[in-house]
């Protein structure tokens, strides 16, 4: 029993390194995704982090299975080195008996994966849409940058050439959407910004207004010495939890959330839609089975892999290098089944068969008793 702890503490420690230094990596380049709305929208460090950490769990499901073989190879690998499993192989441990601990990371990942997939990624996804709706529709306006054209809303774009003392704003360029048929441009020497609950007011020196007119394709210039220009803030709007990403695992299956949608917020939704509504969380939900299956097919995969293989006195890398190949065919294989949204569904129930398959036959191997080659026995 004792043995069997320390090889799983190894495996674990080395599996909680990866997943930690690949975390950082993930939430270093994801944050730059965040940055541009955050820096837009004049918003603090604090709701970066916020906004990075809600999108981060679809992406750690995606490295879990990396970690389960990166850690197994790493701790069979330095067990290796150090004889330990050559001894334990000695004393007559079967394959079997040492590669519980890697099918137990496996199940432990595997149980991460179904956590993250079935409840935590479809909270933070709805939380991050939620945000992202309440930045668009709610902000406060502070000029952080000059030279860059800033978009505040879908219609209007602004630019400042240079923020002088107590935040005065100097070559001021305002361009307004709001009404297509005749879009306006404010170009003002100087000016400042004033952010009220309700608005955001920009007091304007020495104007020059400009609106063109669609209908005649014409240009009308107004001067002005002083011009106050006001955007309303918008009201923050639910967000109506609708996407296949949003919902639970066990919610995938059922009916409810399509009736929801269909009686509380759009009663107009025609049966082909409905139909149609339903093939797609049927897709998510064997995608996020995929996920959930891989772990642990690549750990028992991993452990069959390294067990049977020959050691020498020089070292065979035989089973390390199949671990990683097989285990980058199944990897490359499943993302390019999970991201493609043209893959019909019965051939993705069809792959998560196979993984199953996969799975039994590769236990199956691993429980069956070893038979000793003559070289093995030489070697021992």
């Amino acid at each position: 029993m004792k043995l069997y702890l320390y090889f799983f503490k190894n495996i674990l420690t080395s599996n909680f390194v990866i997943l930690f230094i690949t975390t950082c990596l993930l939430f270093i380049i994801k944050s730059l995704y965040v940055l541009t709305l955050i820096i837009s929208k004049g918003l603090s460090i604090p709701v970066l982090i916020k906004m990075t950490i809600l999108i981060l769990p679809p992406f750690i499901v995606e490295i879990l299975p990396i970690a389960t073989v990166l850690s197994i190879i790493y701790t069979w690998s330095h067990l290796q080195e150090v004889k330990e499993i050559t001894i334990m192989k000695s004393f007559g441990i079967s394959n079997f008996k040492l590669s519980i601990a890697g099918i137990l990371l496996g199940i432990f990942n595997t149980l991460l994966a179904l956590f993250i997939t079935s409840y935590l990624a479809p909270i933070s996804n709805t939380l991050f849409q939620k945000e992202r709706l309440k930045l668009q529709n709610s902000y406060n306006l502070e000029i952080k940058e000059q030279g860059k054209f800033l978009e505040i809303n879908n219609n209007i774009t602004i630019f400042i050439n240079n923020i002088g003392k107590n935040k005065k704003l100097e070559g001021i360029f305002i361009h307004n959407t709001e009404n297509q048929k005749s879009p306006t441009t404010i170009i003002a020497k100087s000016g400042y910004i004033l952010n009220k609950k309700n608005e955001i007011t920009f007091y304007l020196n020495d104007v020059n207004f400009q609106e063109a007119n669609s209908l005649n394709k014409s240009i009308s210039y107004l001067f002005f010495k002083k011009y106050i220009f006001t955007i309303d803030k918008k009201p923050a709007t639910e967000y109506i939890k609708k996407s296949a990403k949003d919902l639970y695992l066990w919610e995938l299956l059922t009916l409810d959330p399509i009736i929801f949608f269909k009686n509380i917020q759009n009663p107009k939704l025609k049966q082909y839609e409905t139909a149609k509504l339903k093939k797609a969380y049927i897709k998510d939900f064997n995608r996020r089975l995929t996920n959930i299956l891989i772990p642990l097919c690549l750990a028992i995969m991993c452990c069959y892999f390294l067990a049977k293989t020959n050691y020498s006195r020089f070292g065979n890398h035989l089973g390390t290098i199949k671990s990683i190949i097989y285990g980058t065919i199944i990897k490359s294989s499943s993302l390019g089944l999970i991201f493609n949204n043209n893959i019909k569904n019965y051939f993705l129930f069809l792959y998560n068969f196979g993984i199953i398959i996969v799975i039994i036959i590769f236990l199956y191997l691993l429980i069956k008793p070893h038979k000793l080659k003559r070289k093995e026995i030489l070697f021992f």
